[in-house]
């Protein structure tokens, strides 16, 4: 198990970045400039090294690190979704509104675990999960007809 996996570096990151911008507003905001400031480095100054900011550079990062936040929050976001559809499916199908369906779904990939009693709501598990919009994949191994 990954503590820290590329999403959460990639958030980490944009924090750090994003309260070095914050506590430089709120600088300005106050009329204090970094050049005024104890730090011992002039404005643009970046304190581990002494030189000059690259603010194009850090401008990018950040462009770049808010794409790929908007597009993770994106596939949770549609994920979810694929998972209620999949459920209300489920929900308003006669035959399958009583069973016990679990459904998970990660980067549009629907899994189904649980207990059905026939093979045939089975396959018709299988069959409304791949109607919903966004569904990549269906993985059934884990639906279990009851014996």
């Amino acid at each position: 198990m990954k503590i820290i996996n590329s999403k959460n570096a990639g958030l980490l990151l944009l924090t750090a970045v994003l309260s070095m911008s914050l506590t430089h507003a709120i600088a300005s905001d106050e009329g204090v400039s970094r050049q005024d400031s104890p730090s011992p480095f002039a404005a643009g100054q970046d304190p581990d090294t002494g030189k000059a900011h690259d603010t194009a550079t850090e401008n990018e990062v950040i462009r770049d690190m808010e794409q790929n936040q908007d597009a993770a929050t994106e596939d949770v976001s549609t994920d979810s979704n694929i998972t209620n559809e999949v459920n209300s499916g489920f929900s308003n199908h006669n035959d399958l509104r009583d069973m016990d369906i679990d459904v998970k779904t990660e980067n549009g990939e629907v899994s189904l675990s649980g207990e059905v009693s026939t093979e045939a709501q089975r396959d018709m598990a299988i069959s409304k999960a791949k109607e919903i919009k966004g569904v990549k994949n269906v993985n059934s191994d884990d639906l279990k007809i009851r014996d």
